[in-house]
């Protein structure tokens, strides 16, 4: 929703506001840059102005006391605690780096393009032919982007163009990726002519495989051979296996103590009190 209210209009001003919350003088300069060009995320969606002074309003020097204190802190940066519209305006942010990461992906061709009917399933016949291109699956703060290609030299040159404006982009909006072990992974599937080759310069000395994020000195994208992405796992030899343990062990904790009461006292009802047993499978 743009500066706060206590920030001058002036350029300098500006400036001089974005360096006391912590950006560097180049970060600013692409802030001050962004904002005179497109304007205010909230503008951009067309948001009344009215209620974006309202938003903005409640983000403008928000403070906070403890109890017991003679003293109060003000919030410098991000929103405030517990704030409803925190989910919504982190959405806002987050959708104009991904808008442009799709611009800059589209634009060097790397997208997945699907060819469909526009009529259902069972009269396909009858509608017409349609294109959708598809790039990426985004939930929250999670983000899923898939590429496809006809060989291993052109699915890596694929990664490295997506790696490259992922970083740029996302640093470009002050996002900063984690890119450690279980954070930011990848799944990467060879086949065809070079995938021994191509398997063995992504390894790594650890002796797991990752590929180097462009730009970055020792920074890898590491590579696993299943992921789990909106709590469903998926493996890349396309087994259902981790899916089939991760329903089993919440049944398997849920009815082992179950069945061992049972059985325990199924052994004793052979021999002592079988009316006890006949009332606790009753129950």
């Amino acid at each position: 929703f743009g500066f706060p209210q206590h920030v001058g209009p002036s350029a300098a001003e500006r400036v001089a506001y974005l360096l006391s919350i912590g950006l560097t003088s180049v970060q600013a300069a692409w802030v001050l840059e962004y904002l005179n060009e497109h304007g205010p995320a909230f503008k951009q969606m067309n948001v009344p102005e009215k209620l974006t002074a309202l938003i903005c309003a409640l983000h403008s020097k928000s403070w906070f006391q403890v109890e017991g204190s003679t003293t109060f802190g003000v919030t410098a940066a991000g929103g405030r605690q517990g704030c409803k519209l925190g989910a919504s305006i982190f959405n806002c942010c987050y959708a104009l780096a991904l808008v442009q990461l799709i611009s800059a992906l589209s634009a060097e061709g790397i997208v997945t393009r699907l060819h469909y009917q526009s009529s259902p399933f069972w009269c396909a016949d009858e509608g017409t032919a349609c294109d959708q291109d598809i790039l990426d699956v985004a939930f929250v703060d999670d983000l899923g982007i898939v590429l496809f290609a006809t060989s291993p030299k052109l699915i890596f040159r694929a990664i490295n163009i997506l790696l490259t404006h992922l970083q740029r982009v996302f640093t470009d909006h002050l996002m900063k990726i984690n890119y450690a072990k279980g954070k930011t992974e990848g799944l990467l599937l060879l086949r065809g002519h070079g995938t021994v080759a191509a398997w063995d310069s992504l390894r790594m000395p650890d002796g797991s495989y990752g590929i180097q994020i462009p730009g970055m000195h020792e920074t890898y994208l590491t590579l696993v051979d299943w992921y789990k992405h909106l709590g469903c796992p998926i493996q890349s030899n396309q087994s259902n296996m981790r899916y089939v343990r991760q329903r089993a062990q919440p049944a398997t904790g849920a009815y082992a103590p179950l069945a061992s009461k049972v059985q325990s006292v199924w052994f004793r009802a052979d021999r002592h009190a079988p009316e006890e047993f006949v009332q606790t499978v009753t129950a």
